[in-house]
């Protein structure tokens, strides 16, 4: 078994330097990233600020998202995927604090949809996901995992989530990834690490990229993250982070002369699980909570940092079939789907690296209904449309949904 290999070639900041130097590089660079700040000593005026702010970013994300799922009918994001289902095979690993589902050995059905962000041609480059609902032995959901390629994330914080999303809305045209280069160059060198061009979506690893909470018999709380990786020694195909073509122009759609099928991973998956069961190995990793981390702590809650902590083997998830494209479509995850004892940081401010997992627990269960609600009625007028793997629905011209 192995981490995916990732070949990278620092592209944001390569193209930074460039245009702006070193010095004014290393100097944005060490101003991206929020101050480390504990909210605990906050005045109430500070407080009541960042707690309006929360709620104004809340209000118009859950609009923004909720709209787009009442009218479209889809998932706004990783709308295009393939879903299978399987098995959770855990080994008893009594090293694991605080998990009891995963300290004694068992046994769990699961259903699994991997995706591709934003565009519906797998040949693009793109941050793909592997989202993972566990089931116990009587059939209820016990734990949803939501996981993302690569070991990085290219956002920390709701700003940094909305300065990505304000690049794809405008249109990745020279001047605007320009302009989003010199507003925020560490989100552009972490493209490398999170965003792949693959020829089997088998080869790619996947981290929850969301640190939950525990604590052990002794009171004590540790910081706890997941990951699957290829149960394979080394990846089959390419792996694959170039975003510029041969011209050197920013390209993450599909290369000319790429003449592969727009579902050519899909199909290739559909091919390898019919032959056997595609296996991946499920890994945790802890780190101690101290008194003195908070929501701002970048060693603790910074998705970017990397923890000295091992990697434990925990078991393995064997995918046996595909579901078809209308089981895969009714696949909701959220991640605040999980037991009592697996909790989330608190969030203080948009700012903090909790943010991102606070919208998503709370925005998730309002607009996962009304998806399916309105894909209902797209279906009774006859104009529902699917993106899951045999979708009839071809990518649009620039290979996006």
């Amino acid at each position: 078994m192995s981490e995916t290999k990732t070949f990278t070639r620092d592209i944001g900041k390569q193209l930074y330097i460039e245009q702006y130097g070193l010095a004014e590089y290393e100097r944005r660079i060490n101003t991206i990233l929020p101050p480390e700040e504990d909210p605990r000593q906050w005045s109430g005026g500070r407080r009541m600020k960042e707690a309006l702010r929360f709620r104004y970013q809340f209000f118009r994300f859950s609009m923004l998202f909720g709209l787009g799922a009442l009218f479209l009918g889809r998932r706004i994001t990783h709308t295009v995927g393939i879903g299978s289902k399987g098995k959770l095979i855990l080994d008893a690993h009594p090293a694991i604090e605080g998990l009891p589902i995963f300290k004694n050995a068992g046994t769990f059905d699961i259903r699994v949809r991997q995706a591709d962000a934003t565009y519906l041609d797998n040949a693009a480059c793109v941050v793909r996901s592997c989202s993972v609902k566990i089931f116990d032995a009587s059939g209820k959901n016990i734990l949803d995992l939501l996981m993302n390629s690569g070991a990085k994330s290219i956002i920390w914080n709701i700003p940094s989530f909305l300065n990505l999303m304000g690049i794809r809305s405008k249109g990745e045209t020279p001047e605007n990834l320009h302009a989003f280069f010199r507003e925020d160059p560490l989100s552009t060198e972490l493209l490398d690490r999170n965003m792949y061009r693959v020829d089997s979506l088998t080869d790619l690893s996947y981290y929850s990229k969301i640190r939950y909470l525990i604590k052990n018999k002794e009171g004590k709380t540790f910081a706890t993250q997941f990951r699957c990786i290829p149960n394979k020694p080394e990846p089959e195909g390419s792996i694959s982070v170039q975003v510029l073509d041969e011209k050197g122009n920013w390209q993450r759609g599909r290369f000319e002369g790429d003449d592969r099928p727009w579902d050519y991973l899909h199909q290739e998956y559909d091919q390898r699980i019919q032959q056997s069961p595609i296996e991946y190995v499920f890994q945790v990793q802890q780190k101690e909570v101290l008194p003195e981390h908070h929501s701002f702590s970048r060693d603790m809650y910074y998705f970017n940092a990397t923890w000295d902590e091992p990697w434990l083997d925990i078991g393995m998830i064997h995918l046996e079939a595909l579901l078809d494209r209308e089981e895969t479509r009714k696949l909701s995850f959220n991640i605040a789907n999980r037991p009592a004892y697996l909790t989330l940081p608190e969030s203080h401010s948009i700012d903090d690296y909790c943010a991102i997992a606070a919208f998503r627990t709370r925005i998730y269960p309002r607009i996962q209904p009304l998806r399916h609600l309105s894909h209902a009625i797209k279906s009774w007028f006859g104009k529902a449309a699917h993106y899951n793997y045999k979708t009839e629905t071809p990518p649009s011209s620039d290979g996006s949904v």
